[in-house]
Order: structure tokens, then sequence, then C-alpha cells
């Protein structure tokens, strides 16, 4: 097993596709292929599985995924700390967010908080599955998270501020005819990721249409880019939020619903960073000069 195997398996989780994996990298689709096959016989599993024209993880292939990006997080984590220690002593903060969140929607805004702070920081930011997020600042290997499920604060000393709310939107094939109200899609196929555990059980996941007036089908995938490449061949649609990096791709179409999604900053009140105490308040005092909405 090599370095070069994990990244091209990563590469390909992370896009939903040998094809756009293979496009990021740039090297052939063969190439990426034959290190698949490579680190398959050496694990001695599968680590895809295919239906149709979708790509997700074998259950070993899932338990791989979380073993290396972790593997990969800690890695980063401690080359960008000797790296900062070597140039100036410059504290790193490491700021984390959704995989399906464009960040130039608030990027800026707290590179900007940082940048008025009296004692200089550098800001490194990360993107994840939703699910992931909680547990990264409890176990300490992110400082600050933006997400949009409020963070469990029982037995967690964590200071967690709301944001303003985000509208829902819902995401469609721009092949599609523009539809102008969410009983269009009454016979289409509602997209959800597995990541999303707290919407496995359908007690969670139908209440969110009771106000549309019509429970879908549904159909979990494998991670989001399986999700919007599933959305733009009109294979389903995706309830999101106007942040969706996919809102500004001219492959769908978006219809804003009336239902909104909040997201929230937090912390861990018992972070040795100082720094990310000040940059949290310095967020909270900002944020009435945050624009929140497309």
């Amino acid at each position: 097993m090599n370095s070069l195997e994990i990244q091209y398996f990563l590469t390909i989780v992370k896009y939903g596709s040998f094809t756009e994996a293979a496009q990021a990298l740039s090297v052939s689709q063969p190439a990426i292929s034959k290190q698949i096959r490579q680190l398959e016989a050496e694990l001695g599993c599968s680590l895809f599985a295919r239906s149709g024209r979708a790509l997700s993880l074998t259950e070993a292939g899932q338990a791989y995924h979380a073993y290396f990006q972790q593997c990969r997080f800690q890695l980063d984590l401690l080359k960008n700390r000797l790296e900062g220690q070597k140039k100036d002593g410059t504290i790193i903060i490491q700021v984390a967010y959704p995989d399906d969140v464009d960040p130039s929607y608030f990027r800026d805004k707290i590179q900007a908080a940082a940048a008025s702070m009296e004692k200089p920081v550098r800001l490194d930011f990360s993107c994840y599955p939703e699910g992931e997020l909680a547990n990264l600042l409890n176990d300490g290997k992110a400082d600050l998270i933006l997400t949009g499920i409020r963070p469990d604060e029982a037995g967690h000393p964590l200071s967690v501020y709301p944001f303003p709310e985000v509208p829902h939107v819902l995401l469609y094939a721009s092949t599609r005819p523009e539809a102008p109200d969410i009983s269009d899609f009454r016979n289409d196929t509602f997209l959800f990721s597995e990541a999303d555990t707290s919407l496995q059980s359908s007690q969670n996941l139908y209440p969110l249409f009771q106000r549309f007036g019509f429970a879908p089908k549904i159909r979990f995938a494998a991670n989001l880019s399986t999700i919007l490449d599933l959305t733009a061949q009109d294979e389903g649609v995706y309830l999101t939020h106007a942040w969706c990096r996919g809102c500004k791709n001219p492959e769908y179409r978006t219809l804003v619903l009336p239902s909104t999604k909040r997201f929230y900053l937090a912390c861990c009140k018992t972070d040795p960073k100082t720094e990310t105490a000040a940059l949290f308040h310095q967020l909270i005092k900002s944020s009435c000069r945050i624009t929140y909405l497309t």
C-alpha cells in the first residue's frame, strides 16, 4: 500500500466518479483504475460497488475511507503546525465546514474577522461530511466549525452561536423546464446522503415533507458528489439550502422554498488556543453585518 493508492481512493470518493477523479488528478482513467485494483488486492476486499451509473462504497470501503481520511487529516494537521512554527510562530485555527457548502458565502467574512484581531492568526479551512463536524470539534481536531446541525452541548463545554437562517432550495436538473412549485416534484425521487444518519429513520425524515403535502420516494446515495451527479442526470432531486455549492452550477435549476435552514458557529470553551475564542466572539460581533442570503 502506498500514498498514491490512498490519494486516488480518497479522490474517487470525493468526486463520486473514476472519470472526474482522473481529471482532477490530471491522470488517465486506466492509471487510476490500476491503482485501485492494486489497493483492493492488498486489502483483500472490494472498495466500490456500482449500480447503473452510480458509484458507492462497499461496507469495507466505508471503513477504509473513514480510516484514510483520519490519517490524512492528522498528517495535514501536523504538517500545518510544524510549518507554522517554522515560519513565524503564528497560531493556526482549523475551521471545518460541511462539504455541501460553497465556502465563498462565508470564508471572506471569517478571514475579515481574523484580520481585525489584535494577535495575528492563520486560518486553515477544510470541508467534511456534516455528520462528522461535531466529533471533529469534540476530539480537538477542529477549532471552529460552521454546521447546519446544532451541536449537542450536553456533556461538552461548547460555545454555540446561531447564525441567521438560509432558505431551503430544491436542486434539479437544468434540462427540465422551470418548476414554480414544490408540488411539481411529487413524483420525483428525493436524494439524501448516507452520511446523514439522522435521516435514516422515517420518523425523522418524513416530517420534513409534511408541509409539502406529499411523501416522496427516498433514495440514499454514498456521498454528495454522487447526489449532484444523479441530480444533473435527472435521476432525482436534492433538497438542500441556498449555500449549497451546486446552486451556482449551470447544470442545475433551483426552486427557493418558504422554509429555512439555520447554521451555527461552535467552538470548545476548553480550547487551549485563546485566539479561537477571540475569533468566535469577533464573528458574533460582526454577524449583524454578514449577508447570509444569496
